[in-house]
């Protein structure tokens, strides 16, 4: 009896020590999903949110002060301008294209290596359209994307440029209620976009 009578002295001692000590425990505890919330929180808050833009912005090619229309479609693989192809060659074992753009009534030419041909498909054509993709400078509200462009023939298009996934992923949420909520901000002091 001596031998446990000296624990029955302690235990409320150890007991409360025991019981406290969990609770310190039970007010830190979070549940996994709370702690994948504050995780993602902290990741989204290292990214910038996507920009919300109107369906219809105007855009600015580098190098040019003249803004062009676009329409934001996230429904299109891939960003289009309205060219007229003027001709292709080689230069340097590449492939290069030299095409016109037009700015309003004022006409631009761009020379440019094709990065590849692309296969586009058109509703009103059976047979898919081959196309030149070159590789743009593109300024978006106060985003710059650089990314691939298919040039085509949009002139009946009431747009002359179409802004695909491959600029708007991951940067770019479209309301499609909105139009021209951004003007293309992104230039050097001559007003236009640095070239690199």
């Amino acid at each position: 009896m001596h031998r446990i009578f000296p624990f029955i002295k302690v235990f409320p001692l150890i007991l409360a020590v025991f019981l406290l000590s969990g609770c310190a425990a039970l007010t830190d505890w979070r549940s996994p999903q709370e702690e994948i919330t504050e995780e993602a929180a902290e990741v989204a808050a290292e990214e910038p949110a996507p920009a919300v833009m109107g369906f219809l912005e105007n855009i600015k090619l580098a190098g040019h002060r003249a803004p062009l229309e676009a329409k934001l479609d996230s429904g299109t693989a891939m960003t289009s301008l309205n060219a007229e192809i003027i001709r292709v060659f080689e230069r340097d074992k590449s492939e290069h294209v030299l095409f016109r753009v037009m700015f309003g009534e004022k006409e631009e030419i761009f020379e440019a290596p094709v990065k590849r041909w692309a296969q586009i498909r058109i509703a009103a054509e059976e047979e898919p359209v081959r196309r030149p993709v070159v590789e743009m400078s593109i300024c978006l509200g106060t985003e710059r994307f650089v990314g691939e462009v298919n040039l085509a023939d949009r002139e009946h298009a009431p747009q002359p440029v179409l802004i695909g996934r491959n600029m708007l992923d991951g940067r770019i949420l479209v309301d499609t209620a909105q139009r021209f909520t951004h003007a293309p901000s992104c230039v050097n002091g001559n007003g236009q976009i640095p070239d690199s």
